[in-house]
């Protein structure tokens, strides 16, 4: 599973989706047009967002693999995915949601990583 994957895994287990955990999303996901999705085996706190022309849609969410990148906030568009140099700076995406996002419950030691 990765950061674009639909998908949650199991019944009862750590990725699957709660009414808490969803809830504190949604009001995130809406100030950005986009919609709350459920945890994956990789990421949390996922939201579907579309792109400024509104004709495709990208996942911003919180990698959740452990390793140096854990609570780094990534994001499934072409300019965080193909990073120049192997050096991820932070998309468009990401740095107009940031702010905002690292005032969900939980994140905020997470702001960070670019």
């Amino acid at each position: 599973m990765d950061l674009l994957s639909f998908e949650y895994e199991g019944r009862g287990g750590r990725n699957q989706p709660t009414e808490s955990s969803m809830g504190s999303l949604i009001p995130f996901a809406k100030k950005f047009g986009g919609i709350a999705l459920p945890d994956n085996s990789t990421h949390k706190h996922r939201i579907q967002i579309p792109s400024s022309d509104g004709s495709r849609s990208y996942i911003v969410a919180m990698n959740n693999r452990g390793g140096a990148d854990q609570g780094r906030w990534e994001c499934g568009c072409p300019g965080w995915v193909r990073a120049r140099g192997g050096v991820r700076k932070p998309c468009k995406h990401l740095r107009a949601m940031l702010p905002t996002l690292s005032q969900l419950p939980g994140t905020q030691s997470h702001y960070v990583g670019f």
